[in-house]
């Protein structure tokens, strides 16, 4: 693939990927059955996994978006939201859909803000990443390793989320 980063090492092929989001999806059609949630697609990096489990949903779905940023290159920071309307959650079954689970920095903070709000709350992940944090989301795609991805949403500086394979970038 062209415009890859000379450190990066493939992870997760884009035909794994495909197969996690298959998985993910089965598991909530079942899951939801009978329910009409609201996914929360948590901004920008979740755009891919929230559109690939979007279409193959069997059951009624709105959307809704919340832009977090946390990230300045590879270095984290607090949590900061924009666009916020609590109206969206009333009482309604939300699903966080979110790209990757390391630190928990951000699933923690948009379940704090989504918590009281939701008639029952849910999260999705496509990388939970095998870090000290003890948290958790109630479905994963895949376990990586502790290092920093890009592609399928990830990113460093908004580059590289259009990869369709998943790459650690080595130090």
């Amino acid at each position: 693939m062209k415009n890859l980063p000379s450190n990066a090492t493939l992870l997760f092929s884009e035909s794994q990927i495909e197969k996690a989001i298959d998985r993910l999806a089965v598991r909530l059609n079942i899951d939801l059955a009978n329910e009409q949630p609201v996914f929360v697609c948590v901004l920008k990096g979740a755009i891919p996994l929230t559109w690939d489990l979007m279409r193959r949903m069997d059951v009624d779905v709105s959307l809704s978006c919340l832009r977090v940023r946390r990230f300045r290159g590879t270095k984290g920071g607090e949590p900061h939201i924009s666009d916020f309307d609590p109206e969206e959650f009333r009482d309604k079954l939300v699903v966080i859909v979110d790209t990757v689970l390391d630190e928990g920095v951000t699933l923690d903070f948009v379940q704090e803000k989504l918590q009281t709000l939701a008639k029952k709350l849910l999260t999705v992940v496509l990388v939970r990443k095998r870090t000290d944090y003890h948290g958790t989301a109630n479905y994963i795609g895949l376990t990586a390793p502790n290092k920093f991805l890009i592609g399928r949403g990830m990113d460093v500086d908004g580059k590289y989320r259009g990869l369709p394979a998943i790459y650690t970038l080595d130090s």
